[in-house]
Order: C-alpha cells, then structure tokens, then sequence
C-alpha cells in the first residue's frame, strides 16, 4: 500500500501479538512464494481462502489459485475455481 508504514509496527510483531492472544496457528510468511506453499500444505477441499490487504496482494491471490488448480490436477482432487 501507498501508506507510510507505522514505527514499530511490522508484521512479524502482528503476528507475535496474535499468537499471545491465542491464535496459534499464525504464521509469518516473508515472501509470497512461502504464502503459497504455506496455504498449499493447510488448505483442503471445500475449503475457502480468503486474501485481504492492500496493496499488491491480489497478486498472492492470483497466483495462489493457480498453485491450488495444478496441485488439484496433479493430486485428482476437485476444488472449486479461485
């Protein structure tokens, strides 16, 4: 995004911050192909994945949806269309 970022905050502290607070399946990613495979492993059929941000995250999006095609055509399972 366009924004001037906010001192002290970054995103390996959201995360932290998260975790304290019981969400324990947060994770970093520190680049969009560790996103991918990350979502890759987790997801399951029927499952929905959902991509917020700003900025250039609906890149991520686009290329999550294409692993998440090959990897249904490799593995035979059906997922809905991204």
């Amino acid at each position: 995004a366009s924004e001037p970022p906010i001192p002290g905050i970054t995103s390996e502290r959201l995360v932290g911050r998260m975790r304290e607070l019981g969400f324990d399946r947060a994770r970093y990613a520190s680049s969009e192909q560790e996103i991918i495979e990350e979502v890759l492993a987790e997801a399951r059929p029927g499952d929905l994945v959902l991509t917020i941000g700003a900025g250039s995250v609906w890149k991520i999006a686009e290329r999550l949806g294409e692993a998440m095609q090959a990897q249904a055509s490799m593995t035979g399972s059906r997922r809905a269309p991204p």
